[in-house]
């Protein structure tokens, strides 16, 4: 089943290809397969649809086109979803990030690639089924940007609509590229309709936008900017709290980092094992800073992994309360091994994420996830 469906996806992905160099392409799939893939006017957010939908077998985000605009109208490049190569491989990429005209994003972001994140269990994930994440090409982290296109492209346009009323200027070139099917979500003088205007701008979209971690932080940082160390960690509890970002580690670590500068290296340690216990390559620090705080230093990625683990939980529970032991499913221990086999990128132990994807599409396929096996291997 896996090849046959392998096979078919390849053909997927060779129209893909062929889209993004000519435009449109008379190839067609074998009879048993057919499904037009042809696109009349070829464009990146039409490569990118086609790719979501055959490969990634995702759901295309409703304002994808609006995205790719702005992020081109940034200074950015648009990208074919087939150019993974050095990414993350559960990554769909969509932009190569740049800055034009004083445009954000930020500087420190430029030359990095705009991704979709397709989770292995997007159910798991409900407020963030696919997020808008960054990499830098052969790095082993992932940065969270925005947890939906909506919500980026609702702060985006925002953001530029506060800075314009501030300055008197009445251009909006980012409003303009995001064209009028996002005026549902945000139209000029939003903002300051709303009281937000001006300095309030991280307000705004923190209240009407969405959660997104530099703002999160950002807020917290201001507290600490003030000698306000309090109010900065209950800043940084509300950035962990209600589930804003599930599945991330970010928000943890960063929770720690606050802590264990404040000398409260017990607390600091409780909280890095928390985060080490979600994806590592969630996280910003590198994998032995973040195991110093939590106090694991020394020990072997494999080490780390099982301390942090319910099985080590478990086999505690066991020896001081004679708890049965809970027994795995193959599929519970496939899929834990696929996160092994990410986390081990991330720190470092295994060389890259393009010489795990094999392995990876493995372990996906003996969980039962065949689909998510075929959109690993697509890269390769």
């Amino acid at each position: 089943m896996l090849l046959n469906a392998t096979r078919s996806g390849s053909l997927a992905l060779q129209r893909v290809s062929l889209h993004h160099q000519s435009g449109c392409s008379s190839l067609r799939p074998p009879i048993q397969h057919q499904r037009s893939l042809c696109i009349a006017h070829a464009s990146p957010s039409n490569d990118v649809s086609v790719f979501l939908e055959e490969i990634a077998v995702a759901q295309t985000p409703k304002r994808l086109k609006a995205l790719i605009r702005v992020l081109e109208a940034q200074g950015g490049k648009a990208l074919a979803p087939t150019e993974r190569a050095g990414l993350h491989p559960l990554l769909v990429p969509v932009c190569e990030l740049g800055t034009a005209a004083g445009l954000p994003p930020a500087a420190s972001l430029s030359g990095q690639v705009a991704c979709l994140l397709r989770w292995p269990v997007p159910a798991l994930h409900k407020n963030m089924p696919m997020p808008i994440v960054t990499m830098e090409r052969g790095s082993k982290k992932v940065r969270l940007l925005s947890r939906s296109v909506n919500e980026h492209l609702h702060r985006t346009l925002a953001e530029e609509d506060i800075a314009a009323a501030a300055s008197g200027s009445g251009a909006r070139p980012l409003a303009e590229a995001a064209g009028s099917e996002c005026e549902e979500i945000y139209s000029p003088g939003k903002a300051e309709a709303a009281g937000f205007g001006g300095p309030k701008a991280a307000l705004y979209v923190v209240s009407k936008a969405g959660y997104f971690p530099d703002v999160c932080e950002g807020l917290a940082h201001k507290h600490l900017a003030r000698g306000d160390k309090l109010s900065a960690l209950i800043a940084s509890e509300w950035y962990m709290r209600n589930d804003f970002f599930p599945g991330w580690g970010r928000p943890y670590e960063f929770g720690a980092e606050l802590l264990a500068d404040q000398k409260r290296d017990e607390e600091a340690r409780d909280m890095a094992r928390v985060a080490m216990r979600l994806p590592w390559w969630t996280l910003n620090t590198e994998f032995t800073a973040i195991q110093e705080m939590a106090q694991l230093k020394g020990k072997s990625p494999e080490e780390t992994r099982y301390l942090l683990s319910e099985e080590a939980a478990a086999a505690a529970q066991v020896q001081t309360q004679g708890a049965a032991k809970e027994v795995k499913t193959p599929q519970q221990i496939a899929l834990t091994r696929a996160d092994a086999l990410l986390d081990y990128v991330a720190a470092g132990a295994l060389a890259s994420y393009d010489a795990v994807r094999p392995d990876l599409a493995a372990a996906y396929k003996e969980a039962g996830l065949t689909d998510m096996a075929n959109f690993i291997i697509a890269a390769s």
